[in-house]
């Protein structure tokens, strides 16, 4: 009979309920919603008022309530797909794993900043519903990120060939995805600096706590831009097609609204755009090249 030290039967044992255990962090992350979640002392009234977490999302707190259905439909999200198998290769699965962090930490974002954001001018003391709340999606981004990275970390270590060799559209797709992101990311601090100054501090810390998993999202994108897989590349084109999108729409805006300013973020992003779906559909047209050849 083999003996097995704690450790082991520890590990043994956490192999059997790890599932079960994150399931139950989902729907805590939910069902916090009903309980005591903040008390707010008014600014200047000093009326004291104590909110349910639904309460923040059926009151209307200038149209910001509705945010704090991204981490109850995140959790219920989540809750389903945990009962469905993993499908795909290596890279895909990392992708998805990449998406996974990014989705926890919008969850975990809105809890920890979003909550005090709505409530920037008065006194906010956090209730048995928000502890929860936050630390449960806080528990969950940390696993999704360490999980991300361990996947990222294992594929590098057994990284493939290219499977289309090395080519100027791939150089460009890889770095036009960090472009884009950077400039994803330019556009909602600007706006918010202009529309509330006090918020840009809380703006500025959600994306700092967001950028990590999207930096792992790329490096899987990445990753299947150079070995040619065709999800990858097809994805690369969708995202600089919104892109581009969203530039020339922001270029026609500016014109009518006469702000030159949003010039500087509209002009590089149609650019930037542009040049990668360029790069998306001449690799997707030489692998089709190579299909028939």
């Amino acid at each position: 009979m083999v003996n097995h030290s704690g450790a082991a039967q520890l590990i043994e044992f956490w192999s059997h309920v790890k599932d079960h255990v994150w399931r139950g962090l989902y729907l805590l992350g939910v069902l916090s919603f009903l309980l005591p979640f903040v008390t707010v002392k008014g600014c200047g009234s000093s009326e004291i008022t104590d909110y349910r977490g639904f309460q923040l999302i059926t009151d209307d707190f200038a149209g910001g309530g509705w945010c704090f259905l991204l981490p109850i439909c995140i959790g219920l999200t989540f809750f389903g797909l945990s009962f469905v198998g993993r499908r795909g290769g290596r890279i895909l699965q990392g992708f998805f794993k990449g998406w996974r962090a990014v989705f926890s930490s919008l969850a975990a974002v809105t809890v920890l900043l979003f909550t005090f954001l709505i409530f920037i001018f008065s006194t906010v003391h956090v209730r048995i519903g928000w502890i929860l709340c936050a630390v449960s999606w806080s528990l969950v981004y940390l696993r999704d990120m360490l999980s991300g990275f361990a996947h990222l970390r294992e594929l590098n270590r057994s990284r493939a060939l290219p499977a289309c060799g090395t080519s100027w559209q791939i150089v460009l797709l890889s770095i036009m995805h960090y472009l884009l992101v950077l400039e994803a990311f330019a556009c909602p601090v600007i706006w918010t600096a202009n529309w509330d100054a006090e918020a840009l501090p809380w703006l500025a810390g959600g994306l700092l706590f967001f950028s990590v998993p999207i930096f792992l999202v790329l490096q899987f994108a990445a990753e299947g831009i150079s070995t040619g897989e065709r999800w990858a590349i097809v994805w690369s084109a969708l995202l600089s097609s919104l892109i581009l999108t969203g530039g020339i729409a922001g270029i026609v805006y500016a014109a009518k609204d006469s702000a030159p300013y949003r010039v500087l973020l509209a002009v590089p992003a149609a650019i930037l755009g542009t040049a990668t779906l360029a790069g998306s559909l001449s690799a997707l047209r030489r692998m089709r090249l190579a299909a028939h050849s």
